[in-house]
């Protein structure tokens, strides 16, 4: 695994962080396995975020309010998930196979 793949994927939940909840923590969990490493990141309340990793696309109406962020994770991840959490909330994970 390199540094690049890592840095890759804090880019990506940069992004994604800009969605802070209201108690002000994020929370963040890497996981590394031989072939693998993933992040998930939680909670998220962001709607048109929510929305877009849901549709794959910037839905309609939102496009002044929320980036395609699916477009860069796509080209720089293996997959994205969205996990519900109590409430409004919702968690992101997102995979990159590494090695090979």
């Amino acid at each position: 695994m390199g540094l690049d793949t890592l840095a890759a994927a804090q880019q990506q939940y940069a992004i994604l962080a800009e969605d802070v909840p209201p108690s002000g923590i994020l929370s963040m969990a890497v996981t590394v396995s031989e072939d693998s490493v993933g992040i998930r990141l939680e909670p998220l309340r962001n709607r048109d975020l929510r929305a877009t990793l849901l549709d794959g696309k910037v839905p309609a109406g939102a496009e002044g309010r929320c980036i395609d962020v699916c477009l860069l994770l796509r080209s720089l991840v293996d997959d994205y998930s969205i996990g519900d959490l109590s409430g409004d909330a919702y968690a992101v994970e997102i995979l990159k196979h590494i090695g090979q």
